[in-house]
């Protein structure tokens, strides 16, 4: 739930917000593409380093950490974007409600994600 929390602060950042503006504009000009490709690289994989130390869940299968957070950030990304032009505090709130709640639940069926069996009702 805090990793949930950081990851949206993360994304509200200036750095962040300054960071998704230059690979839009990198789209399109292939100068300012290559030479950002190796700040993205290293902002990329600082992300990388700061998931793989983060404290979640013991029981989800390799992988499952990096591809939660990296979905995390694409979602709130997009939700920082188009915040300033259609605020909705109520759905930011709602969405956060139900982004821990999935996260509860996942964690719940954690070992059953990890191929292990679910535990036998006795």
């Amino acid at each position: 739930v805090a990793a949930i929390k950081l990851i949206r602060e993360g994304c509200r950042t200036p750095i962040n917000v300054i960071f998704f503006e230059l690979i839009i504009a990198a789209r399109t000009d292939p100068a300012l593409k290559k030479a950002a490709q190796s700040f993205g690289a290293r902002y990329a994989s600082a992300i990388n380093d700061a998931v793989t130390r983060a404290p979640v869940s013991p029981q989800l299968p390799p992988g499952m950490s990096a591809l939660l957070a990296t979905s995390l950030m694409h979602l709130f990304d997009g939700e920082t974007l188009t915040r300033e032009f259609f605020p909705n505090p109520d759905l930011e709130n709602q969405r956060m409600a139900m982004l821990i709640q999935m996260a509860r639940l996942l964690s719940a069926g954690a070992p059953m994600l990890a191929g292990a069996k679910p535990k036998q009702a006795a």
